[in-house]
């Protein structure tokens, strides 16, 4: 037994194992509390990393600075150059008098063109017309004819005794060429209408279709 401060203490050898295992899981619990404090703290650091990571690819770029000049900025020497699309010059007057003179010449051409067009078309309405003329003629021979023999014939009795059956051949006949020759008349004057269509259609002047 031993004595301290007046009270007598009994030395239990359990008690020094006691406080030695407490001592030691004290020790345990602040090393596991100094590792999650770590792990936390490094967590939120690479939390805040991809955060400002992330501000900075979501920020827009800075836009171009664009520089004004004034009276004072301006370059004195070496000029000032100036990028964009470059103005084309102006037409030289060689040019521009070369451009009226291919207009007035295809003016020209175009004025001939139509002249010797004009001058074709009169020309084959003239032939038609000519073509009409002569059957008219044609036919207006023909009609006296038969007039004049049909006057003849009845004016004698005896001819129409004597050749009544030759006559009325002869007459069949007058009246066939005759017949045919209308046709042939009527089918120029409408070949004379065609053409003169065909004409306007073509742009031709109406006075190389009369």
């Amino acid at each position: 037994m031993l004595a301290k401060s007046g009270y007598n203490v009994a030395w239990n050898p359990r008690s020094k194992a006691v406080l030695k295992t407490m001592r030691t899981l004290k020790t345990t619990l602040l090393l596991l509390a100094l590792a999650l404090f770590g792990a936390a703290a490094l967590s939120a650091e690479d939390s805040l990393g991809d955060a400002a990571r992330k501000a900075r690819m979501s920020k827009p770029a800075p836009a171009a600075r664009v520089r004004a000049f004034d009276n004072d900025s301006l370059p004195k020497e070496g000029g000032l150059i100036v990028m964009g699309a470059a103005t084309p010059p102006a037409p030289s007057g060689k040019s521009g008098e070369a451009s009226t003179g291919d207009k007035d010449k295809a003016k020209g051409s175009s004025a001939q063109e139509r002249g010797k067009a004009d001058a074709d078309w009169k020309a084959k309405v003239d032939e038609e017309k000519k073509e009409i003329a002569s059957l008219e003629r044609e036919l207006s021979v023909m009609q006296r004819e038969n007039q004049v023999r049909a006057a003849t014939y009845y004016a004698d009795a005896g001819n129409r005794l004597r050749d009544e059956k030759k006559y009325a051949e002869d007459d069949r006949k007058y009246r066939d060429d005759i017949s045919n020759k209308q046709k042939d008349l009527d089918a120029a004057h409408q070949k004379l209408d065609q053409l003169r269509d065909e004409g306007r259609k073509a742009g031709a002047s109406p006075s190389s279709l009369d």
